[in-house]
């Protein structure tokens, strides 16, 4: 899953990176892809005539693009974001009260270094992957040399989909999507938390069908999809300091049965600026490619 407020204010923060299917009514629960053009809806290895391979995913979204909802598997990136170098790790730790979580490690440049949690909806506001909230860290330059460094919380309204349902990648061409960030700092002494700001957000995602990429040394066919957006926000605290507007364009692969093994961010600011992130898988366990 992806975040586009990965460099919001000059600095990195959450992945990219999911509430129950019976929040709507539906059951993805081991869905297949049944490729065939015959009548069967079975989850066995056909015995017919075709040539198609049922598969079927063990999570509880039905959905292998991204395996939020199984458990027991690790992710290992590199980070480059201008010349900081950095590294993120990974680690699927399945349904908690209703959605699922990974725990992330990332350390990025001089500055970044933390742990947190990315939570993703499965069939939240419709078909699909949805991010709920992610961690973020921040730099904000607000006088001359002098800096304010912390962690925020963000939380999405609505929470956005970053992945279509398992049966419909590949067909929906594009969707749009508008939502607001809102940023929630926590006060290291009290624990209590306080809005610190908005960031309000629009795009579009276009599908780009399936690409060969190379993932630690295999060749592998991947789902590429593209995010196009822009941002805007009035400030943190009140409007005190940091607003700010940016558009961007974020390119993205998912192998199936592994999730993102891809992604580029690039921000330009109003200021003038441009920000960028490039992430890339560099080993995986517990997850395999898969065939559809």
């Amino acid at each position: 899953m992806v975040s586009t407020g990965l460099i919001l204010l000059a600095c990195t923060g959450g992945s990219y990176n999911q509430g129950r299917d019976t929040l709507l009514g539906y059951d993805d629960s081991g869905e297949e892809a049944d490729t065939d053009t015959d009548a069967d809806t079975d989850s066995d290895t056909d015995t017919d005539s075709d040539t198609d391979t049922d598969v079927n995913w063990e999570g509880d979204c039905g959905n292998y693009y991204d395996p939020v909802d199984i458990t027991g598997w690790t992710r290992e990136y590199t980070l480059l974001s201008g010349t900081d170098e950095g590294s993120e790790s990974q680690t699927g730790r399945g349904e908690v009260d209703g959605f699922y979580v990974t725990d992330t490690h990332l350390k990025l440049g001089w500055i970044s270094d933390w742990t947190g949690e990315v939570v993703a909806g499965c069939n939240t506001e419709g078909d699909g992957l949805y991010l709920v909230e992610d961690p973020y860290d921040y730099l904000v330059s607000a006088f001359g040399s002098f800096g304010i460094y912390g962690m925020a919380r963000n939380t999405y309204t609505p929470t956005p989909r970053y992945l279509p349902r398992q049966s419909q990648v590949g067909q929906i061409g594009s969707w749009n999507y508008e939502y607001t960030i809102v940023m929630m700092q926590t006060d290291e002494t009290t624990g209590a938390e306080s809005e610190m700001m908005t960031v309000d957000v629009v795009g579009t995602y276009l599908e780009l069908g399936d690409k060969e990429i190379d993932v630690a040394g295999t060749p592998l066919t991947a789902y590429r999809l593209t995010n196009t957006y822009s941002m805007s926000s009035e400030g943190a605290f009140g409007g005190v300091f940091g607003a700010f507007e940016a558009s961007g364009f974020v390119d993205q692969y998912f192998v199936p049965g592994i999730g993102l093994v891809y992604e580029s961010n690039v921000q330009d600011k109003s200021d003038g600026t441009t920000h960028t992130l490039e992430k890339t898988l560099t080993s995986y366990t517990g997850l395999s490619a898969i065939t559809p």
